[in-house]
């Protein structure tokens, strides 16, 4: 018995919802060790290699070049996602990676040499004004902006160009072959970043526990894997407007999770800015019909 598309997509964007608090507890137990987190970004590969080589071993990879960079470009997302989750409120966090109309309607302009619709261009003023509520403080928007507040908006443009890198390949690589890519390169390229940043320790810190072995597998497997899979297998199967709805589940219980369990300020101006923003995701998902 399958899955139903839509209840795999909200299940994964719900666990999304929760990922801040396994990302910041680990974070405590591995004092800020990018090795740890990358260990744990790995450890699905104990689920997805044996597959791999066993019913996928006679079986093409199906990966064009695309398909490589689309994971590629997803496996950035992350990264600066969960970085932000320990720098920045969990809100602001989800808000900024959620400009994701804005960076579709650039990457449909730049890449796929689209004209930009009327719908995308009121999505995209709808993400401004979100954004606008959100760092305005006075007068000076960018005085506002931090670099921490980058991360979630790297990590969204990573995520979008996924997608049309996505769009663009004729492949289609089995979700087992794209949770191991992933996995892999998601481990790859938080090392990487780890390096450039001055908080992050770049060996397994002494005193090792099984505590923080058990918290890794939670996070890897519990968290990273099981959302992976989940939302791999209904974002193509579902239609947009339906996947726009059901990934705004994230938004909805990293809000409220945050603000119960971590007693992060929940404002009007937080609320305002939701709205915004979450318009924005509907209204560029939303095919509307012509009249004939």
């Amino acid at each position: 018995m399958r899955m139903n598309p839509s209840l795999s997509v909200a299940i994964g964007a719900i666990i999304y919802g929760t990922y801040w608090y396994p990302i910041r507890y680990l974070n405590q137990l591995a004092n800020h060790s990018s090795p740890l987190f990358s260990l744990a970004f790995l450890m699905p590969l104990i689920i997805t290699l044996p597959i791999l080589f066993t019913n996928e071993r006679k079986k093409k990879l199906n990966i064009d070049g695309y398909a490589l960079l689309a994971i590629i470009s997803l496996s950035i997302s992350p990264v600066f996602y969960f970085e932000s989750m320990l720098r920045i409120n969990v809100t602001k966090a989800l808000l900024l990676f959620y400009l994701l109309p804005v960076w579709s309607t650039l990457a449909e302009i730049i890449i796929l040499k689209r004209r930009v619709s009327r719908k995308g261009l009121l999505a995209v003023a709808l993400s401004m004004v979100g954004i606008f509520i959100l760092t305005i403080k006075d007068t000076n928007i960018l005085s506002n902006f931090s670099t921490a507040d980058l991360f979630p908006v790297i990590s969204g443009i990573a995520w979008g160009l996924s997608s049309t890198f996505f769009n663009l390949s004729k492949s289609r690589p089995s979700i087992n072959t794209q949770t191991t890519l992933f996995c892999i390169f998601t481990a790859l390229i938080n090392l990487t970043v780890g390096i450039f940043l001055a908080d992050k320790l770049m060996h397994i810190p002494a005193g090792f526990s099984m505590k923080t072995l058990l918290w890794m597998g939670l996070l890897g497997i519990g968290w990273f894997y099981t959302s992976s899979v989940l939302i791999l297998f209904g974002i193509s199967k579902i239609p947009p407007v339906r996947l726009a709805i059901l990934l705004m589940f994230e938004v909805l219980v990293g809000v409220i999770t945050a603000t119960i369990f971590a007693n992060e300020a929940f404002s009007t101006r937080e609320f305002l800015a939701l709205i915004a923003i979450l318009s924005a995701i509907f209204i560029d998902s939303v095919e509307f019909k012509k009249k004939a």
